[in-house]
């Protein structure tokens, strides 16, 4: 069972680099398969699909965010520091990461509404960091708000190749908070 274990684990890791680099759509069985070196059987046991395996890469992928996003904020004593927090780590992973935006986006620009399991897995996330700066942020207006710069600033820091998007998304949503409504 262990050995199933880390065969798994492998072929998602290779997936995880693969479809995050090249995209869904130009990433192909055959490819993760050879990179992952486990035997075809083994990957379409654990795999039946390419679909199957994308939504179990999302969901492992969306555990991770949010592990990072809770470490990032769980000292910070403010909202303030939380959100410069959440929005420096756009940075350093822009920085560290042959960024190229948001791993669901992407996938979801390439599939569309062609595959519902892979399109519930972005959406889940997607609520999921709705949820997470709704708990951050008891207004809900201002959380909705906050919400949609971080994820402008996903985006056009791929964009632009540049940091500067979540700079300014950081700065007006500190703006926001200061707000009375």
């Amino acid at each position: 069972m262990k050995t199933e274990s880390k065969v798994r684990r492998r072929i998602l890791e290779t997936t995880g680099q693969l479809f995050y680099r090249q995209g869904y759509q130009s990433t192909g069985i055959n490819q993760i398969i050879a990179e992952s070196g486990v035997a075809k059987a083994s990957f379409y046991s654990h795999f039946p699909t390419k679909e199957d395996l994308c939504a179990t890469y999302l969901k492992l992928e969306s555990d991770a965010w949010f592990t990072i996003l809770k470490r990032i904020t769980l000292d910070e004593k403010n909202i303030d520091n939380k959100l410069d927090a959440l929005f420096n780590h756009l940075i350093e992973f822009h920085a560290e990461h042959r960024f190229r935006g948001c791993a669901f986006l992407n996938i979801r620009a390439e599939v569309g509404s062609s595959s519902p399991k892979i399109a519930q897995e972005i959406l889940t996330h997607k609520t999921r960091l709705l949820n997470f700066f709704h708990s951050l942020i008891p207004n809900e207006k201002k959380a909705k708000h906050i919400y949609v710069l971080y994820e402008a600033a996903l985006m056009e820091c791929q964009v632009f190749s540049a940091n500067w998007p979540a700079e300014e998304a950081r700065e007006f949503a500190l703006e926001i908070i200061k707000l009375d409504h």
